[in-house]
């Protein structure tokens, strides 16, 4: 079920208002090519697709530049972040708040998806990758064996979709594969027929 027109579940949100566009969460094991695909996705795709801009928060680039970091993990040479805090820098960027924020069109991009208030999205992006390209990329970041092996078995055990599957039960998650350049624009259009599809089923008057 990669496929954007068959997410891995599919119950349409029926707990909130609809935003004009949706929500977007990019999640997925580190090396699967979340940034990328925001960038890509941000760059002008969107804007050119849906004459809308979608605005980007990469979580891990707010975590730094505001702070929002409740230690260094020097054994695994990672940060951990204050979710809470993360949270709140979201709701007040007018995430959550359906008055403050109808328009949607937030992509937020991280590889864990848990922390995160349900009311936030309206889509769920799972990135994988088959292991061998995943296992290259890392070692390109020269991450450290024990984290390349932790973001393997990460993969291995899908560990990110069933994540995103449990957090968020109430709006599609779909999963799509990212193992070569061509599958970055492949995915790209995976996601512009998504939000097409949610606006088609939640029409705004």
């Amino acid at each position: 079920h990669n496929a954007a027109s068959q997410p891995a579940h599919n119950t349409m949100n029926t707990h909130q208002p609809k935003r004009k566009f949706p929500n977007i969460l990019i999640t997925g094991t580190p090396g699967t090519g979340k940034t990328s695909l925001c960038q890509s996705l941000i760059g002008s795709y969107l804007q050119t697709q849906l004459g809308h801009p979608y605005k980007y928060h990469n979580i891990s680039e707010i975590a730094i530049k505001h702070n929002l970091i409740d230690e260094d993990d020097v054994e695994r040479n990672t940060k951990v972040i204050n979710e809470d805090a993360i949270c709140d820098h979201l709701e007040n960027c007018g995430m959550g708040s359906f008055h403050a924020d109808r328009d949607g069109a937030h992509l937020v991009d991280y590889h864990s998806s848990d922390f995160f208030a349900e009311r936030y999205f309206d889509l769920v992006v799972v990135l994988r990758s088959r292991t061998e390209i995943l296992h290259q990329r890392l070692e390109k970041r020269q991450y450290p064996q024990q984290k390349i092996r932790e973001n393997m078995d990460c993969e291995i055990f899908q560990v990110c979709l069933d994540e995103a599957m449990n957090s968020y039960p109430d709006i599609d998650v779909v999963e799509m594969q990212n193992n070569h350049l061509g599958d970055l624009e492949t995915n790209c259009e995976k996601v512009l027929y998504c939000i097409k599809r949610y606006q088609e089923n939640n029409s705004i008057e």
